[in-house]
């Protein structure tokens, strides 16, 4: 705080994470909070982290609550290229700012293409006769979905406000890399949009396909119970306590019985497919 003249509010909310993101103006720096969505490989589900930023003209310091550093792939890119001499950080720290974010857009977006993998993995299971099993995957995915587009979502906004305190701070012509990064944000929105809507298309599919199976199962016990409820009557007649029931007692009686009773199904289960029952 002393050392970049950081106001003192600022300090003090970067000691615990913030539950909104923002954007504020001190003096001559910015106060950012984005939340970016990420794959926790652990808990093997989405989940987003806060990232802080306080630019100023000639510093940018960052803020992280969680172990995974978002920046390693970024500081890895820029001390290599700062030694290459082909990374030019720009006459003030605003544009180190946007090469950074852009790094943390591009990790996101990696993130996102991996949704239409998974689309893809649940369209193939569907249509292979796994229905069942793809009920819990696309709900996954659908959790998934959604808590990336809730932390983008809560960018857009923020995004406006910091263009229009960036150009105060860093100048007009700064505003065209503040927009690039709203761009940016909208057009990863977008992506994930249509992963939503193609998953809310395979759930449907697969929706319609279980309750096909159903019916067709269902279908097929109910015919078995008709072709059974005949057998089971005549089975209870002929084991009536009584004196003259016909066949009984006669030469061969229980094939006589046998075959009546095979005929009897099998005339039923010609009669229901000439239906097309099944």
């Amino acid at each position: 705080m002393s050392e970049f003249d950081i106001h003192p509010l600022v300090a003090e909310e970067l000691l615990s994470p913030s539950a909104k993101p923002k954007v504020e103006q001190f003096h001559s720096s910015l106060f950012l909070i984005l939340h970016f969505p990420y794959f926790d490989h652990v808990a093997k589900t989405a989940n987003h982290m806060e990232v802080d930023f306080i630019v100023g003209k000639q510093f940018i310091v960052t803020a992280h609550y969680d172990g995974e550093n978002p920046f390693r792939g970024f500081e890895r890119t820029f001390e290599v290229g700062s030694l290459l001499d082909t990374v030019t950080p720009g006459d003030h720290a605003g544009h180190v700012f946007y090469s950074m974010t852009k790094a943390l857009y591009r990790e996101v977006e990696e993130m996102i293409s991996v949704f239409g993998e998974r689309l893809d993995y649940v369209e193939e299971k569907i249509f292979a006769g796994r229905e069942r099993d793809m009920v819990f995957e696309i709900s996954k995915i659908s959790r998934d979905l959604l808590t990336f587009t809730q932390a983008l979502n809560t960018h857009r906004a923020v995004l406006e406000s910091l263009e229009i305190a960036g150009k105060r701070i860093f100048g007009e012509a700064f505003g065209h890399y503040l927009r690039s990064i709203g761009g940016t944000q909208f057009r990863l929105g977008t992506l994930l949009e249509g992963h939503r809507g193609s998953l809310e298309e395979l759930r449907e599919t697969n929706n319609s396909m279980l309750s096909t199976k159903q019916n067709e199962t269902m279908k097929t016990l109910t015919i078995m119970a008709f072709i059974t409820l005949p057998l089971t009557v005549i089975t209870q007649m002929f084991s009536m306590n009584a004196k003259d029931i016909p066949i009984l007692g006669m030469k061969g009686d229980f094939w006589i019985i046998l075959s009546i009773m095979v005929a009897l199904a099998l005339g039923l289960f010609i009669y229901f497919r000439a239906k097309q029952w099944f």
